[in-house]
């Protein structure tokens, strides 16, 4: 949860400056579409025996920065704040039910994320000629840090993922394929926090 949100507000970052440059022949429509704001999402979770449970997770910015996100349910309360360094995130605490808060760091080389880190796990992003290569998830044990995950990612020569290896330890395996058409998106001009209902 903590990573993907981190990741989230990362990603809504970039979007957002991204867009400030805009181009002069983007319609308005599609520029108010770029420059919404997620303020909350409502979901109802289903089980098996047909019983629902409501989840509201509410945004909070501060200008056009993605400063919190707080999960609420009957089971469990979360929240989320970001702390930035100019305009990258560089720490977010959170705290699930309890008094007691924890927090991830992030770390930069320029403008690359490479790490996302605490004292029992960490996540590194490698980079080959400016493009995400590898993403390894680490855990410690003892004062050695374990493997977790590893995906790893091969591009064709448009810059498009055409494979990703997976794999956890121990011993499972899965290689992704990617094939692309001349087709337009349909999501191309929506808001960059559609990313996040995707990844749900």
């Amino acid at each position: 949860m903590i990573k993907k949100a981190f990741l989230t507000a990362l990603l809504i970052g970039v979007s957002a400056c991204s867009n400030d440059s805009g181009n002069s022949s983007q319609s308005n429509d599609v520029k108010k579409s770029l420059e919404m704001k997620v303020k909350n999402i409502i979901q109802e979770l289903y089980d098996d025996d047909g019983n629902t449970t409501e989840v509201i997770k509410n945004f909070s910015y501060e200008k056009d920065k993605l400063v919190g996100i707080s999960e609420l349910s009957e089971m469990t309360k979360i929240e989320l704040e970001f702390t930035y360094t100019g305009d990258k995130i560089t720490k977010a605490n959170y705290q699930v039910g309890t008094p007691r808060s924890k927090s991830v760091t992030g770390i930069y080389e320029g403008d690359k994320l490479v790490r996302i880190s605490n004292e029992n796990y960490k996540t590194d992003y490698t980079y080959e000629k400016g493009v995400l290569k590898c993403i390894e998830e680490f855990y410690k044990g003892g004062d050695l840090w374990r493997l977790l995950r590893k995906e790893t990612f091969k591009f064709d020569q448009n810059g498009n993922v055409e494979e990703l290896l997976i794999g956890e330890v121990p011993g499972s395996r899965i290689k992704k394929k990617y094939v692309y058409d001349d087709k337009k998106n349909p999501y191309s001009n929506m808001t960059p926090y559609f990313k996040y209902f995707l990844e749900k």
